[in-house]
């Protein structure tokens, strides 16, 4: 008798397993494509972080794909090394799109000492696109020293 529970158990957990990592694959994939784009902003690869974007990406002030690009090349000459690091990121997810918050602190250095520091409140909505998560929407706001 338990060995008959046992193997109909097993299947069981199998599907609840695969269900539950369905979920969190997708997640995981966007933190992944989160975690590119804070790549390609460190590495200054700005043909990476614009592979990220979707083609109507809107920023603040309605900012489009090029100007959100010639924003970080200007940054980019400003500060030779960036570094940005993210911290309680919250994930909502909802079909093919998923709305991301979290806060960042961007710190630049023209040579080796940081030179500048910022926190923001980043908001972003990341859509799911046959090639990948693309970036759809980002808004942040910079916030005060504490």
């Amino acid at each position: 008798m338990k060995t008959v529970v046992l193997f109909t158990g097993i299947p069981f957990l199998v599907l609840l397993m695969l269900g539950c990592s369905s979920q969190n694959g997708e997640e995981q994939q966007l933190l992944d494509s989160l975690d590119a784009a804070v790549d390609a902003i460190e590495e200054q690869d700005t043909r990476q972080l614009q592979s990220l974007l979707a083609e109507d990406v809107s920023g603040p002030q309605q900012k489009r794909r090029d100007e959100l690009a010639a924003m970080m090349q200007l940054y980019f000459r400003q500060y030779r090394h960036v570094r940005v690091f993210l911290r309680d990121t919250g994930i909502e997810m909802q079909g093919t799109r998923a709305d991301v918050t979290t806060l960042a602190s961007i710190v630049g250095a023209r040579e080796h000492w940081p030179d500048s520091g910022r926190q923001f409140e980043v908001r972003m909505r990341w859509t799911r696109q046959p090639d990948g998560w693309k970036l759809q929407r980002i808004h942040w706001q910079a916030l005060e020293a504490r």
